[in-house]
Protein backbone atom coordinates (compact mmCIF):
# COMPACT_ATOMS: atom_id res chain seq x y z
CA UNK A 1 0.00 0.00 0.00
CA UNK A 2 1.34 3.12 -1.08
CA UNK A 3 2.20 6.21 1.57
CA UNK A 4 -1.26 7.27 2.83
CA UNK A 5 -2.90 9.27 5.77
CA UNK A 6 -6.09 6.97 5.46
CA UNK A 7 -6.24 5.34 8.23
CA UNK A 8 -9.09 3.07 7.41
CA UNK A 9 -7.73 1.53 4.34
CA UNK A 10 -4.31 1.30 6.54
CA UNK A 11 -6.01 -0.79 9.16
CA UNK A 12 -8.35 -2.87 6.55
CA UNK A 13 -4.62 -3.54 4.68
CA UNK A 14 -2.51 -4.59 7.72
CA UNK A 15 -5.67 -6.87 9.19
CA UNK A 16 -5.33 -9.04 5.55
CA UNK A 17 -1.66 -9.51 6.19
CA UNK A 18 -0.80 -13.03 6.84
CA UNK A 19 2.50 -13.70 8.70
CA UNK A 20 4.01 -16.58 7.19
CA UNK A 21 6.44 -16.99 10.75
CA UNK A 22 9.50 -16.19 8.94
CA UNK A 23 11.96 -12.72 9.29
CA UNK A 24 13.46 -10.81 6.79
CA UNK A 25 14.34 -7.38 7.26
CA UNK A 26 15.98 -6.56 4.56
CA UNK A 27 13.04 -6.67 2.47
CA UNK A 28 11.41 -4.36 4.70
CA UNK A 29 14.16 -2.00 4.50
CA UNK A 30 14.17 -1.94 0.79
CA UNK A 31 10.53 -1.90 0.65
CA UNK A 32 10.67 1.24 3.03
CA UNK A 33 13.38 3.04 0.63
CA UNK A 34 11.12 2.16 -2.15
CA UNK A 35 8.24 3.93 -0.37
CA UNK A 36 10.27 7.24 0.00
CA UNK A 37 11.20 7.19 -3.83
CA UNK A 38 8.37 8.77 -5.85
CA UNK A 39 9.76 6.51 -8.41
CA UNK A 40 8.18 3.15 -9.51
CA UNK A 41 7.31 0.61 -7.62
CA UNK A 42 5.42 2.35 -4.82
CA UNK A 43 4.39 6.10 -5.84
CA UNK A 44 2.85 8.58 -4.02
CA UNK A 45 5.68 9.60 -1.94
CA UNK A 46 5.91 13.81 -0.77
CA UNK A 47 7.58 15.04 -3.12
CA UNK A 48 7.70 18.50 -1.34
CA UNK A 49 11.18 19.39 -0.88
CA UNK A 50 11.56 20.68 2.72
CA UNK A 51 10.18 16.75 3.54
CA UNK A 52 12.21 15.07 6.08
CA UNK A 53 12.66 10.74 5.01
CA UNK A 54 12.08 9.17 7.80
CA UNK A 55 12.34 5.23 7.95
CA UNK A 56 11.07 3.36 11.05
CA UNK A 57 11.72 -0.55 10.78
CA UNK A 58 9.77 -3.08 14.01
CA UNK A 59 10.63 -6.44 13.70
CA UNK A 60 9.90 -9.12 16.55
CA UNK A 61 12.51 -11.69 15.33
CA UNK A 62 15.94 -12.82 14.05
CA UNK A 63 16.41 -12.92 10.05
CA UNK A 64 15.06 -16.07 9.39
CA UNK A 65 13.90 -15.54 5.46
CA UNK A 66 16.62 -16.19 3.12
CA UNK A 67 14.83 -15.04 -0.47
CA UNK A 68 18.16 -16.82 -2.52
CA UNK A 69 18.85 -19.72 -1.53
CA UNK A 70 15.62 -21.10 1.04
CA UNK A 71 18.47 -21.51 3.65
CA UNK A 72 17.59 -19.79 7.43
CA UNK A 73 21.61 -19.03 7.24
CA UNK A 74 21.15 -15.71 9.32
CA UNK A 75 24.58 -14.60 8.85
CA UNK A 76 24.44 -13.91 5.26
CA UNK A 77 20.82 -12.52 5.64
CA UNK A 78 22.41 -10.25 8.45
CA UNK A 79 25.10 -8.83 5.95
CA UNK A 80 22.63 -7.91 3.63
CA UNK A 81 20.49 -6.31 5.94
CA UNK A 82 23.64 -4.18 7.05
CA UNK A 83 23.93 -3.35 3.59
CA UNK A 84 20.25 -2.26 3.05
CA UNK A 85 20.47 -0.08 6.28
CA UNK A 86 23.98 1.77 4.96
CA UNK A 87 21.68 2.21 1.77
CA UNK A 88 19.26 3.52 3.52
CA UNK A 89 20.89 6.08 5.73
CA UNK A 90 22.86 7.05 2.80
CA UNK A 91 19.62 8.89 1.11
CA UNK A 92 19.86 12.70 0.95
CA UNK A 93 16.59 15.13 1.66
CA UNK A 94 16.77 17.96 -0.51
CA UNK A 95 18.66 20.07 1.81
CA UNK A 96 21.64 17.56 2.12
CA UNK A 97 20.63 15.45 5.30
CA UNK A 98 20.22 12.33 5.15
CA UNK A 99 17.44 10.07 6.42
CA UNK A 100 16.97 9.26 9.71
CA UNK A 101 16.26 5.53 10.62
CA UNK A 102 14.85 4.05 13.85
CA UNK A 103 14.43 0.91 14.90
CA UNK A 104 12.24 -0.70 16.59
CA UNK A 105 12.83 -4.20 18.45
CA UNK A 106 10.05 -6.30 19.87
CA UNK A 107 11.06 -9.23 22.40
CA UNK A 108 13.07 -11.03 20.16
CA UNK A 109 15.71 -10.17 17.13
CA UNK A 110 19.40 -9.21 16.82
CA UNK A 111 20.32 -6.55 18.84
CA UNK A 112 23.52 -5.58 17.73
CA UNK A 113 22.26 -5.47 13.85
CA UNK A 114 19.58 -3.11 15.24
CA UNK A 115 21.57 -0.52 16.65
CA UNK A 116 23.74 -0.59 13.81
CA UNK A 117 20.94 -0.41 11.58
CA UNK A 118 19.33 2.75 13.34
CA UNK A 119 20.95 6.61 12.62
CA UNK A 120 22.81 5.85 15.97
CA UNK A 121 21.56 4.71 19.26
CA UNK A 122 19.39 7.27 20.22
CA UNK A 123 17.27 5.96 17.11
CA UNK A 124 17.47 2.47 18.58
CA UNK A 125 14.28 1.07 20.59
CA UNK A 126 14.35 -2.55 22.38
CA UNK A 127 11.19 -3.67 24.13
CA UNK A 128 10.10 -6.23 25.84
CA UNK A 129 6.53 -6.18 25.78
CA UNK A 130 4.19 -5.33 22.77
CA UNK A 131 2.16 -2.66 25.18
CA UNK A 132 5.30 -0.76 24.82
CA UNK A 133 5.00 0.12 21.66
CA UNK A 134 2.47 2.53 22.25
CA UNK A 135 4.84 5.19 23.95
CA UNK A 136 8.22 4.13 21.64
CA UNK A 137 5.62 6.05 18.73
CA UNK A 138 4.86 8.61 20.94
CA UNK A 139 8.69 8.96 21.59
CA UNK A 140 9.48 8.90 17.79
CA UNK A 141 6.20 11.08 16.64
CA UNK A 142 7.76 13.88 19.41
CA UNK A 143 11.25 13.63 17.77
CA UNK A 144 10.18 13.70 14.30
CA UNK A 145 7.70 16.93 14.61
CA UNK A 146 10.37 18.63 16.89
CA UNK A 147 11.11 22.50 15.11
CA UNK A 148 14.63 22.17 13.90
CA UNK A 149 16.48 24.91 13.54
CA UNK A 150 19.53 24.67 11.08
CA UNK A 151 22.36 26.94 10.64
Amino acid sequence: MPLTSDFSALRTAVNALDPSGNTNITVGVQWGMEALSAAYPLQGANADKRTKRIMIVLTDGENTENRWDNSSNSGAIDDRTKLACSNAKAIKNEDGTVLELYTIRVIEGNDSLLKSCATDAGHYYSVTNANELSAVFQDIAERVKRLRIVS
